[in-house]
């Protein structure tokens, strides 16, 4: 009998209900598959890669996490067509397995293209500070920060996870993100120019 953490996988990454669809891969599920388990969920995965289970890029997310190097080959051969959330996905599936050189580039890319809609713009700045604090990264999101929408406040929140041990910088950004637009309260700071002192002290933190 499959044991609860096999059942949460497939569902997660195959199941076709709203919820689960919206909710994604259940990563702590994947995460936690053991042997027998393991190597039958990367064989199903690798089995429903291009056929009408391969949805939302799932099954890529998912063999990420479980590092397949089996995944490799098909994942590159994937890269070379796909676009979009997609694209970023399979991109950092590629980092997780084999520290891909190129990912980076990739995802940073799909942020800054021209015709990036929305959601693709949104999915990159959510996925690269998987990357770590590389000043590519780092002023890749200051450069969307500077944006006063959705995903300059969520280039803002990534920013702040990759310097939450960075007390003065982590407090910063929390001013951005709680930025109050009360033009007329004697305490009122413009969220440019809270923008701007982050940009200045991030920059002293990262080495170009």
């Amino acid at each position: 009998m499959p044991s609860q953490d096999f059942e949460q996988f497939y569902e997660s990454c195959f199941g076709n209900s709203f919820g689960i669809v919206r909710d994604g891969v259940n990563e702590k599920a994947i995460l936690n598959l053991q042997g027998d388990e393991r190597k039958e969920a990367e064989k199903l995965l690798l089995q429903s890669l291009g056929t009408d289970k391969d949805a939302y890029s799932r099954p890529v997310i998912a063999l990420g996490l479980l590092r397949s190097k089996e995944a490799v080959e098909p994942l590159k051969e994937r890269l070379a067509t796909a676009s979009g959330i997609d694209r970023i996905q399979t991109a950092l599936a590629l980092f997780r397995i084999e520290k891909y050189p190129a990912a980076e580039k990739i995802v940073i890319d799909c942020l800054k293209e021209n015709n990036s809609d929305k959601m693709t713009r949104w999915s990159a700045v959510e996925v690269l500070p998987q990357f770590g604090k590389t000043s590519q990264v780092v002023q890749a999101l200051l450069e969307v920060m500077a944006e006063d929408n959705e995903i300059g406040h969520s280039a803002t929140s990534s920013l702040r996870t990759m310097f939450i041990d960075d007390e003065p910088v982590r407090n910063l950004l929390g001013q951005i993100l709680l930025n109050l637009h009360d033009i007329h309260s004697p305490d009122f700071v413009s969220r440019t120019k809270f923008v701007k002192q982050a940009t200045e002290l991030i920059g002293t933190r990262v080495e170009g």
